[in-house]
């Protein structure tokens, strides 16, 4: 990673270009946007306005047998998007009404009607249009499916709401969005100034440290291994040594417990158990020794149990320990911490 270095007396290197590009992006997207507007008053006026803008809607509840399809299906039905549609009706309830015209056509809610078949639904909720004419029923069918996909998310508001549903254990996953996607919108932070340098090594190169080095920084100490092993833990939480070589050889002798140093914070980014390639990144970055999909839930509890249970003795009483973890393995985290307390 690269960053820029910003002064007293001077603006961080390259802020014209960058403040044009934010300018020139956002005088595009208004001018788009008025377009847009002004075509759409521009059809207001010119098309002939109904009398009846409230007009009366029936709630009734409909057998799927008596439900019929438009002449043509206009957006193609995913199997998964069935799938995604009936897990949330399991969880909430079938909430979302199937709209229907005149001979019970189905005017929205086609893949709802395949997803309650899916769960095994015999009848549905529907909301009945009887004031349309047949060729307006087919123009409501266009319009109720493409006019929603022409709404924005607002991003930094979508993120608050993940995080908040995310603290209230809610099942955001049944949403529609895709755990990478709800990642990235939780993960969403603006970058000032920062440049990013390659994330991953170079194919075939080989790597400098090896397990078991240790290098000794000043007074601080960094070393490779295994974070659940406690002969590891304790060679990097012996007492400081003096100097700054790197690898000192042979072993030194072991300190009494009590004259052991202890941490006050135990602070990790542990392997989240998923892959990484094609899931995380689509570049050359290798998968993690260990965790990166492979463990099963009992797996990855008995994981985090082992390097939790490894560096709680070398933690001050009441110290902290802490690790980074995504949202669908803080269950398993929090089980294991709750585990060893």
């Amino acid at each position: 990673m690269t960053t820029r270095r910003r002064t007293d007396d001077s603006a961080p290197l390259g802020v014209g270009a960058e403040l044009k590009r934010a300018i020139g992006a956002g005088n595009r997207e208004r001018r788009e946007g008025l377009r847009r507007l002004s075509a759409a008053q521009s059809a207001s006026v010119a098309g002939s306005q109904r009398n009846d803008l409230l007009p009366p809607l029936e709630l009734i509840e409909l057998r799927l047998d008596d439900l019929k399809l438009g002449p043509r299906r206009l957006r193609k039905l995913d199997p998964a998007h069935v799938r995604e549609v009936a897990n949330s009706i399991v969880r909430l309830g079938f909430s979302v009404p199937v709209l229907v015209g005149k001979g019970n056509v189905v005017i929205n809610g086609e893949v709802a009607v395949a997803a309650a078949r899916l769960v095994g639904l015999d009848r549905i909720p529907c909301v009945r249009v009887g004031h349309l004419s047949e060729s307006e029923q087919r123009v409501l069918r266009l319009a109720v499916n493409r006019l929603a996909e022409k709404g924005e998310w607002d991003l930094e508001a979508l993120k608050i709401e993940f995080s908040e549903l995310i603290t209230l254990d809610a099942p955001i996953e049944i949403a529609g969005f895709a755990p990478d996607e709800i990642d990235a919108i939780v993960c969403l932070d603006p970058v000032d100034g920062v440049e990013r340098g390659p994330l991953a090594p170079k194919p075939g190169v080989a790597a400098v440290a090896r397990r078991g080095d240790l290098y000794l920084c000043g007074r601080h100490r960094v070393l490779c291994g295994d974070a659940a092993d406690h002969a590891t833990l304790r060679r990097l939480m012996a007492a400081p040594a003096s100097g700054g070589a790197m690898r000192p050889p042979g072993r030194r002798a072991a300190l009494p417990a009590r004259n052991r140093p202890l941490a006050r914070l135990m602070l990790t980014d542990e392997p989240f158990n998923v892959p990484i390639a094609g899931n995380v990144t689509n570049g050359p970055h290798r998968e993690f020794v260990m965790a990166s999909g492979e463990m099963s839930p009992a797996e990855y509890l008995a994981f985090n149990e082992a390097w939790m249970a490894a560096v709680l003795p070398h933690l001050v009483s009441g110290g902290v320990l802490a690790t980074f973890i995504d949202w669908r393995g803080y269950p398993t985290v929090d089980a294991a911490a709750l585990s060893l307390s």
